[in-house]
């Protein structure tokens, strides 16, 4: 983490902190196409309220999960396979918070389920959770690129 915004956040302190991390031109990855309808991924409508209705804030929010996300999957795939539980529930911690963001409740639900079970120190389902999170947020990438405009295949 390189940065902290406190709760709740400001729309003017966040744009600042997205345009001084994120690059301009970020494309997003790669993502798996969803079997999800967007709309049941995405709650676009709770989004929009949490940043008062400004939807080119939202998409500056959206640009940085595309940034962000990938590093933070890595993080959590790196910790199960080194067996490190605190790694694991810090970054299941993050990916959650993220993926709240956006309304995307199964996201942040399989997040959750990584978090509990890196602070309870057992990660013997942790591979098949991950696999869960990726799918999901795999989805949510694609609704969000969407939202964004951007063409999906």
């Amino acid at each position: 983490m390189d940065a902290y915004l406190s709760k709740p956040l400001q729309a003017q302190q966040l744009s600042q902190l997205i345009d001084s991390m994120a690059p301009a031109s970020g494309a997003p990855p790669e993502m798996a196409p969803a079997s999800a309808p967007c709309a049941t991924v995405f709650d676009q409508q709770a989004a929009l309220a949490r940043v008062q209705g400004d939807r080119e804030m939202l998409q500056e929010i959206a640009r940085l999960f595309f940034v962000a996300t990938p590093e933070l999957l890595a993080t959590i795939r790196e910790s199960i396979a080194r067996g490190d539980s605190q790694a694991l529930a810090r970054a299941a911690h993050s990916v959650k918070g993220t993926v709240d963001s956006f309304g995307a409740q199964a996201a942040r639900e399989a997040a959750l389920r990584l978090e509990v079970m890196g602070r309870g120190g057992d990660l013997t389902q942790a591979a098949p959770a991950c696999a869960e999170l990726e799918q999901e947020v795999a989805h949510l990438g694609r609704a969000l690129a969407v939202f964004r405009g951007e063409q999906v295949t």
